[in-house]
């Protein structure tokens, strides 16, 4: 199950569906991003973002928890492909369940076996994709070799990229166990955004609360520092 952490105070929920409206820490609302690690290699329930933590510390905030994962077992890959994941709680936070199987609607059901490539790193950004079943690695290259640096599964969002300039791919997604996935188009999405605007507009709010969030927060730090 998901888990969170509020940007502002560092309050964390060990397990939630979805965040709360507003946080019980420092009352501001909408503020809690996803911190649910997809690493296989984690070793532990909870994962409160460091990144998360030395913006809260350096307000003069002391955050309920601390971080505590050995650098060893973050990557600095993640901050890389962090376009091409969400869960479906943070990407649909404050849409109803009609308004979300509403947008899934106008996507494309489809059953990818193993080896089913659905984007490669550096592709234009064409669909996005909720994954209902099965899991999907996520793989990037360092050095020339390719390397699995999370593993999706049923709730994740992959490629949301597609509605991030420069609308291209930063990571490549290879179906590892058959899947159901549900593709949406760009341009449906688009047209779909078009027709509901209201909806459409707490999606992108959500996108750009955690596309800024993760700028803000390691603008100034190399990331290998920052899980140091």
């Amino acid at each position: 199950m998901p888990k969170w952490q509020c940007l502002e105070c560092g309050y964390f929920i060990r397990e939630a569906n979805r965040p709360p409206d507003t946080c019980p820490g420092c009352s501001l609302r909408c503020s809690f991003t996803d911190v649910t690690c997809y690493r296989p290699d984690c070793g532990g329930p909870v994962n409160p973002d460091p990144m998360v933590m030395k913006n809260v510390a350096s307000k003069g905030v002391v955050p309920p928890l601390r971080p505590s994962l050995p650098a060893k077992e973050k990557a600095p890959e993640e901050q890389v492909v962090y376009g091409e994941k969400a869960r479906i709680a943070t990407l649909f936070h404050g849409l109803s369940d009609e308004e979300i199987r509403k947008i899934l609607s106008i996507g494309e059901t489809m059953i990818c076996e193993p080896g089913t490539v659905l984007f490669r790193e550096s592709d234009d950004a064409l669909r996005i994709y909720f994954i209902e079943s099965g899991r999907v690695a996520v793989r990037v290259k360092e050095d020339g070799v390719e390397k699995t640096v999370y593993t999706a599964s049923k709730d994740d969002v992959l490629g949301w990229s597609t509605v991030v300039l420069p609308y291209q791919r930063t990571a490549t997604a290879v179906v590892v166990e058959r899947a159901k996935v549900v593709a949406i188009d760009t341009t449906k999405f688009q047209n779909f955004c078009d027709q509901n605007p209201a909806m459409c507009y707490r999606v992108s709010q959500n996108i750009s609360r955690a596309v800024i969030a993760r700028l803000r927060l390691a603008k100034a730090q190399d990331i290998r520092r920052v899980y140091g």
